[in-house]
């Protein structure tokens, strides 16, 4: 092999493994955040928007806004798991089970109540 390939085949390498830490680092990433979330502490909310998101073919799981109240201050969420995109999430069945208007809990840290979920710790995608 010349030098000019070596160096052709290092540099794609490390394109390469850079690509797969990248991707790594947001499905890791979404995960802990998930798993952390077992430790929130739940607070009412209520649905604003439920809409099933949907890409050209496949089902794109769910889009939910919800609005939720932490020690008097309003708050609004959209997030219903950390790990949402890396898991099979059925969105009809989400949208089913928290239709708009409809009261629910959400879960958030008592000391940032800015990062709210709907789904908190390791339940499963539903």
């Amino acid at each position: 092999m010349s030098k000019s390939t070596v160096y052709i085949v290092l540099l794609l390498l490390v394109f390469w493994t850079m690509v797969i830490g990248l991707a790594d680092w947001f499905v890791v990433g979404a995960t802990v955040r998930q798993f952390m979330a077992r430790n929130y502490v739940a607070t009412p909310g209520k649905i604003v928007t439920s809409e099933v998101r949907q890409l050209v073919v496949l089902h794109a799981g769910i889009t939910l806004e919800y609005s939720y109240n932490v020690r008097g201050k309003q708050y609004i969420g959209y997030c219903y798991r950390y790990d949402e995109q890396h898991t099979d999430v059925n969105g009809a069945d989400i949208r089913r089970k928290f239709p708009q208007g409809s009261c629910r809990r959400c879960f958030t840290i008592p000391t940032n109540p800015r990062t709210p979920c709907f789904r908190s710790g390791w339940k499963g995608p539903t």
